[in-house]
């Protein structure tokens, strides 16, 4: 085969993967007012700065190849304010992004490569549980890539998850095991879906009431952050890795100091009632301590006698848990000693 031959046919190759699911279920997300794949991954990263890894997977079921276009995960290196970062983005147009052998393998290694350089993990999760027949039966469950990395990360890099949609399955392992989860207003967040559940146990329930993001905001305590919209996520994953450093041998980064920031201390003492059975809201006082008068709130609908935020002092990280005494008087009861 000719020179011009190989780079049209990988030219050609690259185009079908690129095009995901096919126009037909591109244009049924974007009128459904859901971003793809690629456009979350797009619009997380810097500008110009995405690698991609895996370009051409496949399914290794035979007569799947075709049907699979990067077998249903987007994953590679790029950047956010100029710092790399490891993102995979679930392509639900490609059997709603199930988790095979191949997409497995990827997200591991990709995962492995994040922890051993030193690179914070970004997880973009919509996905509808295991393929089927690749986890069929001890064999298939055991050719998935992902069981080794879990006891491996030891948290040397941050991770963060975003859920995104509707999300069963691995996605769910993954945010339960990141150290921050945002969750879109609508989606879901579960082992198994509505209709396994409802086919296990006769009973009927909506993708809301069985893990939506109000669920896991304020009774679970699973999803740390939630968004109204795919834009104002991915901006708060921005936001938490802007705190964070990007490996354990980092110091986060810092950041000038906004001036005016100490305008008001001499004030502090007055955000302090002198009767200690009066409550007082305990931000205010948070606010007048940090730079900028910024806090950035963490789990903020769940155990809401306790506050857990992140902010600067100086210019540098700090982290706060403290009493909320309009909440319980700021007692802790169990989801507050639990955040």
């Amino acid at each position: 085969m000719a020179w011009d031959d190989r780079m049209k046919d990988f030219h050609a190759r690259r185009a079908h993967a690129r095009g995901m699911g096919g126009p037909e279920r591109l244009a049924r997300r974007r009128a459904a007012g859901a971003l793809n794949a690629r456009e979350r991954v797009d619009r997380l990263l810097d500008a110009g700065s995405f690698l991609e890894v895996g370009t051409f997977n496949t399914s290794d079921v035979p007569g799947m190849e075709a049907d699979t276009p990067a077998d249903s995960k987007v994953g590679g290196f790029g950047r956010i304010d100029g710092r790399p970062v490891v993102v995979c983005s679930n392509d639900f147009t490609v059997l709603a992004a199930t988790s095979s052998r191949v997409a497995s393998h990827k997200e591991a290694e990709l995962k492995r490569l994040a922890a051993r350089r030193g690179l914070p993990i970004v997880y973009l999760a919509e996905a509808g549980g295991a393929r089927m027949p690749d986890i069929m039966g001890s064999a298939g469950i055991a050719s998935f890539g992902n069981s080794t990395y879990y006891g491996t990360r030891r948290r040397r890099v941050p991770m963060v998850t975003a859920v995104l949609g509707q999300s069963y399955g691995l996605p769910t392992w993954n945010a339960c095991l990141s150290d921050v989860v945002v969750m879109l207003e609508g989606a879901s967040m579960a082992v198994s879906g509505p209709r396994v559940l409802e086919l296990a146990t006769g009973e009927k329930i909506s993708p809301e009431e069985l893990g939506g993001a109000r669920m896991h905001a304020e009774e679970t305590g699973f999803a740390d952050l939630v968004g109204k919209t795919e834009d104002e996520c991915l901006a708060l994953v921005k936001r938490v890795l802007s705190y964070l450093p990007s490996h354990n041998r980092q110091a986060p980064p810092t950041a000038e100091v906004p001036a005016g920031s100490d305008a008001e201390m001499g004030t502090i003492a007055d955000l302090v009632p002198e009767a200690r059975n009066r409550a007082y809201d305990m931000t205010r006082v948070l606010r007048r301590l940090t730079d900028g008068g910024e806090i950035f709130q963490i789990k903020e609908r769940f155990g809401k006698s306790v506050i857990t935020a992140l902010a600067r002092m100086g210019g540098h990280v700090v982290g706060f848990v403290a009493s909320q005494p309009i909440q319980k008087g700021g007692a802790c009861d169990a989801d507050g000693c639990d955040k």
